[in-house]
C-alpha cells in the first residue's frame, strides 16, 4: 500500500497505509479501504455539485452584472437625451417669450404713434375747420361789399357791375373761394389719411393678437415639453442611482463568489483527476488484497 501510494504520490493512500500499518487481518484493511473510497465518492460527488452551484450563481451574477452594466450605459445616454430635451425646451421657452414681448412692445409703440397721429390730425381737422370758417366770413362780407349799389354809384363812369368781377377786389373773392376748396381738399385727404392709418393699426393690433394667440399655444406646448422632460430626467436620475447600488451589490456578490468558488472552479478538473487517481488506486489495493485473502 505504500508502494501505491508513493506511486501515486496520494496523500489519501499514504494516510490510509500508516492506519492499516498494524492491522493483521486482512478483512479489517479492506474494510477501511471500502470506507475510504466510499468517503472519496462522497466528496467528489459533493465537489461536482458543489461546482456546478459556484458556476451557476458565478454566471448568474456575471449576467446581472454585464446586464446592469449596459443599463448604466442606456440610462446614461438617456440622461444625456433628456438634458438635452430640457435644455432645448427651456430655449424655446425663452425665444417665445422673448417674441411675445417683442411683439407686445412693437404694439405699445404703435399706439404711442397712433395717438399721435390722431392727436394731430385732430388738431388740423380743427385748424382747417377753423380756417375754413374764417374764409367764408371774409367771403361773405366781401360779397356783402361789393353788391352795394351805393358803392358802384361811386364809381367813375362807364364803370359797370359786369367790370368789377375783373377787379382786384372781386379777384381775391375767388382767390378766398379758392383757399376754401383747398382747405376742404386738406380736410378730405387728412382724414382719407387718418382713416388709412387708424386702418392699419388695427390691422396690425388683429395681426398681433392672433400671434399671440399662436405664440401662448406654442409656449403651452414647450412647458409641457419641459415638464414631462424634466419629470423623466427625475426618474432617470433615480434609476442612475438604483443601477449604481445594484452594480455594487453584485460586485461585491462577484468578490464574495471568488472567494468562496475562486479555488475550486480553477482547479476542478486537477481535484478531479487527482481524486480520481486516488480511487483507482485504493481499487487496485482492494483488488490485490481480494486476490490474496
Amino acid at each position: 500500500m505504500r508502494r501505491a501510494a508513493a506511486h501515486s504520490h496520494s496523500a489519501t493512500l499514504g494516510l490510509l497505509a500508516y492506519e492499516v500499518a498494524g492491522l493483521d487481518d486482512v478483512k479489517k484493511v479492506m474494510k477501511a479501504i471500502e470506507k475510504l473510497s466510499a468517503q472519496l465518492e462522497t466528496d467528489q460527488a459533493d465537489e461536482v455539485k458543489e461546482f456546478a452551484s459556484c458556476t451557476d450563481r458565478k454566471n448568474s451574477n456575471d449576467g446581472a452584472v454585464t446586464a446592469a452594466l449596459t443599463e448604466k450605459d442606456i440610462i446614461a445616454t438617456k440622461l444625456v437625451s433628456l438634458k438635452s430635451k430640457l435644455g432645448t425646451a427651456k430655449a424655446q421657452i425663452a425665444g417665445n417669450v422673448n417674441a411675445s414681448d417683442a411683439k407686445t412692445k412693437n404694439l405699445a409703440n404703435k399706439l404711442i404713434v397712433r395717438n399721435k397721429e390722431n392727436a394731430e390730425f385732430k388738431q388740423s381737422q380743427l385748424d382747417q375747420g377753423a380756417t375754413i370758417d374764417v374764409l367764408k366770413k371774409a367771403v361773405n362780407r366781401l360779397a356783402v361789399f361789393y353788391s352795394d349799389k351805393t358803392s358802384l354809384a361811386q364809381m367813375p363812369s362807364g364803370y359797370h357791375a359786369d367790370a368789377v368781377k375783373s377787379t382786384g377786389e372781386t379777384g381775391v373773392i375767388v382767390l378766398l373761394e379758392h383757399l376754401i376748396q383747398k382747405a376742404i381738399l386738406v380736410t378730405k385727404e387728412t382724414q382719407k389719411a387718418e382713416d388709412f392709418a387708424q386702418k392699419a393699426y388695427e390691422d396690425l393690433v388683429a395681426s398681433t393678437e392672433l400671434e399671440q394667440r399662436t405664440l401662448a399655444a406654442e409656449k403651452l406646448e414647450f412647458i409641457k415639453t419641459k415638464v414631462k422632460s424634466d419629470v423623466h430626467l427625475r426618474h432617470k436620475i433615480l434609476d442612475k442611482t438604483a443601477n449604481e447600488n445594484k452594480v455594487i451589490a453584485m460586485k461585491k456578490t462577484q468578490a464574495d463568489l471568488v472567494k468562496e468558488c475562486g479555488f475550486l472552479l480553477t482547479n476542478f478538473d486537477a481535484r478531479q483527476k487527482a481524486r480520481k487517481a486516488e480511487m483507482d488506486s485504493l481499487r487496485q489495493v482492494s483488488d490485490t488484497l481480494t486476490l490474496t485473502a
